[in-house]
């Protein structure tokens, strides 16, 4: 089977870059012809940011003014405010339902 399969790839005459795709037996195949080196930069070539400069990322940033320190001591907090209630909401609870019913 491989030396069919390479004889028929074979006959394609793909070059390095190229597909081939068809469908076989309902799927699809796809030839691809890889290159023997890829095409990366190599050594010799010079980068193309070698005339830029650097800049370093790190800077100084300037201390801010103290205006005032402030000494923080652990303590018990203070209660909150009791929530005000309107004096609407302060009916007994059966005037209530009888006023819910009604709306």
């Amino acid at each position: 089977m491989s030396a069919l399969l390479n004889q028929a790839i074979a006959t394609l005459n793909l070059q390095p870059g190229q597909t081939y795709r068809t469908t076989v037996n309902g799927h699809d195949v796809e030839v691809r012809v890889l290159d023997k080196h890829p095409s990366s930069a190599s050594a010799e070539e010079p980068s193309q940011f070698a005339d830029m400069v650097m800049l370093q990322p790190w800077f100084a940033m300037p201390e801010p003014a103290a205006v005032r320190t402030i000494r923080v001591t652990p303590g018990q907090l203070p209660l909150p405010d009791p929530p005000i209630i309107p004096p609407d909401d302060e009916l007994p609870e059966d005037e209530r339902a009888n006023n819910e019913n009604l709306k």
